[in-house]
């Protein structure tokens, strides 16, 4: 469905959060802008995962093939986690696809971040994207909803969105304070499948025989974990440091910057594990960082100027939903603003669409929180807790973490954006747009007028 009435969005940041935002906008319609400041072949390595809620989007959008090309899909299903100090095999997790399959649809996919990033591209530049990449942007005028750049290019259109991050312009203009480093870094690199069969412990062991799954290994305030994330057999390779807050590197686009081989000196650390960072590309360090929530997404009624992704609800670095919460912001904006009838309406739609995510994103960051927490946990009470927890996942009924249960299903995968959008539109959008005395067509009241009788017939 297409908007009644097009405009002109400047999207401020030209990552994965702000690409899909602009496909699912573009698609409905309506005129997208993206402002980069990367350069137009910048290639940043390390691989991500995209949960069945976040690829679910994705296959909706007709983008399946260019998914199965670049990337793993469907066939990674299964968790095995380990002690690496002691080394011992602690238990697993299995996803059962009929679970996955009554979620909606969506799969697990694993593939490079440039991947990812090139698919998103090469999607908004088919459908009538302009990407404009090497922009450096030095100033957001949400008032005159215009965007400066350090060359002196202004940029304007109806609606600003910031989707430049949680350290960019966007969410200081809503007024968020700096994060502060809290608790870990994370680092990203790639083992290439031929220096892979020099380290055939990280296969696992007969439990892992023939089973395709990503490894999860804990050690004293450490987290390793890995998985195969393209059809040459490449691996992604994840480390999680309890603590380290100081070193090179704070975001993906600081790029490669430092060996695994230097992490981890004063602890115990296998020694395969040891021959596996050697053998690793040099890593990505990104720094974890706690952020204040921010009370509102979009600054005032008569401002047309929103942030998504990241400037909005900035996640803890290596999060499972992080994809997931980016792309279904995505749908969710996509779909309200198909129903776009007069720029009146703008104002309301950006406030519905914090309506809609903003409870959910704070209740998955706090999960990802937790996840985390648990990730570093240091030799003591909590770890053994938590291993002992671990053991009895897949041998007795309702074994429980809060995060690797039939719950994720039901909470995290099932959730459909663009079913939430619609379900907001024909709740409050309808009743708004009459209130404000838009013109609608006699057909889309006609439209209108069914799907509320339809609904008044279920209910009862």
């Amino acid at each position: 469905m297409e908007s009644r009435c097009r405009i002109d969005f400047i999207i401020v940041g030209g990552g994965p959060s702000g690409l899909a935002t602009a496909f699912a906008l573009k698609r409905v319609g309506h005129n997208v802008t993206v402002l980069e400041r990367a350069a137009e072949n910048t290639v940043i390595g390390g691989g991500c995962k995209l949960t069945p809620n976040a690829s679910k989007v994705l296959l909706k959008w007709g983008l399946r093939e260019e998914l199965e090309k670049r990337g793993m899909s469907g066939q990674l299903d299964t968790t095995l986690f380990y002690s690496g100090d002691p080394e011992e095999f602690l238990g697993e997790h299995h996803y059962a696809q009929d679970i996955l399959r009554e979620s909606g649809g969506g799969e697990w996919v694993f593939l490079s971040y440039s991947d990812l990033r090139e698919l998103l591209a090469n999607a908004c530049t088919k459908s009538g994207v302009v990407i404009r990449s090497g922009v450096h942007v030095t100033d957001i005028d949400p008032e005159t909803q215009s965007v400066l750049d350090a060359d002196g290019n202004t940029y304007t259109g109806d609606v600003i969105i910031a989707a430049d991050g949680p350290q960019g312009l966007g969410r200081k203009l809503l007024g968020g304070a700096p994060g502060v480093p809290y608790g870990y870094a994370y680092y990203s690199a790639v083992l290439y499948a031929e220096d892979a069969e020099k380290v055939p412990q990280i296969k696992g062991g007969p439990e892992a025989e023939g089973r395709n799954a990503w490894y999860i290994y804990w050690g004293d305030g450490w987290c390793l974990y890995h998985n195969v994330y393209n059809t040459r057999g490449d691996r992604a390779i994840y480390v999680f440091v309890a603590d380290d807050e100081e070193g090179p590197g704070e975001t993906w686009l600081d790029g490669p910057c430092v060996g695994l081989n230097t992490l981890l000196k004063d602890k115990y650390v296998p020694e395969w594990m040891r021959s596996l960072f050697e053998l690793t590309s040099t890593a990505i360090r990104c720094q974890n960082y706690e952020y204040e929530v921010l009370e509102d997404w979009v600054p005032d009624d008569d401002i047309h100027f929103l942030a998504v992704g990241c400037a909005a609800h900035p996640f803890p670095q290596g999060s499972m939903q992080s994809f997931g919460m980016m792309f279904e912001d995505a749908g969710v904006l996509g779909k309200l603003f198909s129903h776009l009838q007069a720029k009146e309406q703008i104002p309301n739609l950006l406030y519905g669409f914090q309506d809609i995510r903003q409870n959910r994103c704070e209740m998955v960051i706090e999960r990802e929180k937790r996840r985390s927490r648990m990730f570093t946990l240091r030799k003591g009470p909590e770890q053994e807790e938590r291993d002992a927890q671990i053991r009895k996942l897949g041998k007795e009924p309702g074994a429980d973490l809060g995060l690797y249960s039939l719950e994720e299903p039901e909470k995290l995968f099932s959730y459909d954006c663009e079913d939430q959008g619609e379900d907001w539109w024909h709740s409050w959008g309808v009743l708004h747009s009459r209130t404000h005395q838009i013109e609608e067509s006699p057909e889309t009241l006609a439209v209108e007028l069914a799907v509320e009788i339809k609904t008044l017939e279920v209910g009862c």
